[in-house]
């Protein structure tokens, strides 16, 4: 894809609400807020997760109920740009760093690790209604560092 390609369907407001919308997702993956997690995604959701499909809320849901509750990650996005875009759908590119801790008990306060989990590239596919704006349709992680 060239650097300058056009995006004519695209608007200046559109970069930061997919991004403010991908975060909004893995801030709630890391808190455990479910609802959260599907306020922000398509009933029929397509996530690549862990070498599993995970499709749709249902699954959504009884994948993130398996998360051991002392499991600690953290998430962050960054060089999200877009990829393709029109009307009522767009993809984006993005980098995740996450951090991940899990002694098996809780904790209160930071916890220290030595070093990231992982590093993945996340292709991001979002589709656009007037009701409820851009939600995450597909989310595809590929590693790209593991550490």
């Amino acid at each position: 894809m060239p650097a300058n390609k056009d995006f004519s369907d695209f608007t200046a407001a559109t970069l930061p609400l997919l991004t403010q919308t991908q975060h909004h997702f893995y801030r709630c993956l890391d808190r455990f807020d479910h609802n959260g997690m599907l306020a922000v995604t398509c009933n029929d959701l397509r996530w690549h997760r862990q070498g599993q499909w995970v499709v749709g809320h249902d699954a959504l849901l009884a994948t993130m109920h398996d998360r051991p509750a002392t499991q600690r990650v953290t998430h962050l996005i960054s060089n999200t740009f877009i990829v393709e875009s029109n009307l009522d759908e767009c993809s984006t590119e993005s980098y995740m760093t996450a951090y991940r801790f899990d002694d098996g008990s809780e904790h209160d306060g930071p916890v220290k690790i030595d070093r990231p989990f992982r590093i993945d590239r996340v292709a991001t596919r979002f589709r656009h209604t007037a009701d409820l704006g851009w939600q995450i349709s597909e989310l595809v992680p590929t590693t790209v560092f593991q550490f």
